[in-house]
């Protein structure tokens, strides 16, 4: 459930309040609204590494130009178009081994390659990836998801934590016999000068508000998105 916070204050005086200058010079209420959903991403990608390593450059160059081919046959199996899909320049090196038990040292060539690829139909992605998480030579995974109307759903839960923020408002006046009046500030961010004036807020992030990673790469079902928007606002108390 959605989390609400409301303060209510009437200034009697500026003189009866520390930092008086800071704060607004007729009642008010300060509300938060808040407005979250869940969405199935509809777009995905997912990327990887192609590491191959054997004493014959030859013979790692063939390997990796044989994984190569096995992905672009998956890709076509799969209708993913070329333009969806980055692969990047192959990087090869050579690395000396230091021999053991009296053998003579050796020299390794690795060959490693990134590959991007775009999934704009996420009921492919387990035919994708499936295959692809079992293809030897192959790591470094990551995938990421995204929705492509997130602007949309900003916009509905921006509107919505407006109306949260006038609902709950409008509840606590009237606890007090008073009247919702019009609103005279309203930020998607903290009203900082007001909640640090009234020891709501030290500026900064809170452990709520702080940033979190996802560890957990979906690889096979991709987990719904989550899509939250907040909205401090000061009303008029009639």
């Amino acid at each position: 459930m959605l989390k609400h916070f409301f303060i209510f204050c009437m200034l009697l005086g500026s003189a009866t309040i520390v930092c008086a200058s800071q704060l607004p010079d007729y009642p008010f209420i300060h509300s938060v609204g808040n407005a979250g959903i869940y969405a199935q991403p509809d777009i995905g990608e997912i990327s990887f590494e192609i590491t191959v390593s054997d004493a014959e450059s030859d013979k790692a160059t063939q390997q990796a130009v044989a994984i190569n081919a096995d992905i672009l046959a998956l890709l076509a199996a799969q209708n993913i178009p070329a333009a969806d899909v980055e692969i990047y320049e192959v990087q090869k090196k050579m690395r000396a081994v230091e021999g053991v038990d009296g053998k003579p040292a050796t020299v390794i060539c690795d060959i490693k390659q990134s590959i991007i690829i775009n999934v704009r139909d996420l009921s492919k992605w387990e035919g994708l990836t499936t295959p692809l998480l079992g293809t030897n030579n192959l790591g470094n995974f990551d995938t990421s998801f995204e929705r492509t109307d997130r602007h949309k759903i900003n916009d509905e839960l921006i509107a919505a934590a407006v109306k949260d923020a006038q609902h709950n408002g409008m509840l606590m006046v009237e606890s007090f016999g008073k009247h919702l009046g019009a609103a005279m500030a309203i930020s998607s961010g903290k009203l900082k000068d007001v909640s640090i004036a009234l020891g709501l807020a030290t500026g900064g992030l809170s452990s709520d508000d702080a940033p979190k990673g996802n560890p957990i790469r979906n690889f096979f079902a991709p987990a719904p998105l989550r899509f939250t928007q907040s909205v401090d606002v000061l009303f008029k108390i009639k």
